[in-house]
Formats: C-alpha cells, sequence, structure tokens
C-alpha cells in the first residue's frame, strides 16, 4: 500500500538514527533498560500509551520515564553540572493498544522527532505543529502502521 511504502522507509531511518546516536536497535532491547541508558547518555525519550491499553498498560510508559530520571540522575552525580540533561515525556491516548491516535500524539511525535532527531531549533518545530493543529484539527488518522485493515467480506448472496 502507498501507506507501507512511506511508513517501512521511514521506520528504519528511525532505527538507524537511534542506532547511531543512542547504540541500540529498539527492536532488540528491553524499554525499561534502554531507557535508563538514554537518561544516563543524555537523550530525549517520548512514549505514546494508550489509557485502555490491555497489551502494554498505562503503568509501562511511567516506569520507562522513572528509569530515564534515574539514567539522568545518575550521570548528573557522576559529571555535576556539565551533564546533558534529557527529557522524557508520555503522551496518553484515549482507546486501547490499536486504536487510532488523536492528532496531538501524532503531532508530539513528529515535534519529538524533528527536534530531537533532525535537530531542528524547538522554535521551528512548534511552529510546524501549531500549523498542523489548525490545518488538521479534527483529522480522523489512521490506526498505527503495524494494524492492518482486515479485508471486507464478499456481499451476502441476493
Amino acid at each position: 500500500s502507498a501507506a507501507s511504502a512511506i511508513e517501512e522507509p521511514l521506520a528504519k531511518a528511525v532505527r538507524e538514527r537511534v542506532v547511531a546516536r543512542a547504540g541500540f536497535d529498539v527492536r532488540c532491547v528491553r524499554a525499561t533498560t534502554a531507557a535508563e541508558g538514554l537518561g544516563y547518555s543524555g537523550v530525549a525519550l517520548l512514549c505514546v500509551s494508550a489509557l485502555g491499553d490491555r497489551v502494554t498498560p498505562a503503568s509501562h510508559p511511567r516506569a520507562i520515564c522513572e528509569r530515564h530520571a534515574r539514567g539522568v540522575a545518575a550521570r548528573k552525580r557522576e559529571a555535576g553540572r556539565t551533564a546533558p540533561s534529557a527529557r522524557a515525556d508520555v503522551v496518553f491516548c484515549a482507546g486501547d493498544h490499536n486504536a487510532p491516535r488523536p492528532l496531538r500524539a501524532h503531532v508530539a511525535v513528529l515535534e519529538f522527532l524533528a527536534v530531537h532527531l533532525l535537530g531542528w531549533a524547538p522554535r521551528d518545530a512548534d511552529a510546524l505543529a501549531r500549523t498542523l493543529r489548525r490545518t488538521y484539527s479534527g483529522a480522523k488518522l489512521r490506526a498505527p502502521p503495524w494494524v492492518r485493515s482486515r479485508p471486507r467480506p464478499p456481499p451476502a448472496p441476493r
């Protein structure tokens, strides 16, 4: 599909940037352990979580952010004021694991990637986010890319 033709190379590019900056492949790590290492390394973290998710409950991204904060604190204890600081944020959404995410979640991810992976100035990413919110307010967005639509059943015989 056209969407997967865009999503697959984008996901690959994000994975490659994470490997280059953080030293691990996101597909091969325990999230809480990796989060502590990210915090220690001064790398920012963003989680998106559905409040009704039974696969990955909302407590999981909170635990990830706590481990990230532990890494930041450990680095500051060792290096003092010269240690890079990094934020960890969670965007909570209504719905379950595979529910479409609201526009604000998509915009938060885009803003995060623009600043932390592409190196945009935060004010430029914020201006883009404001434009997107104004332009697409109320837009219905697709489900996450790992959710594939079920084929439609054949029409009932007449």
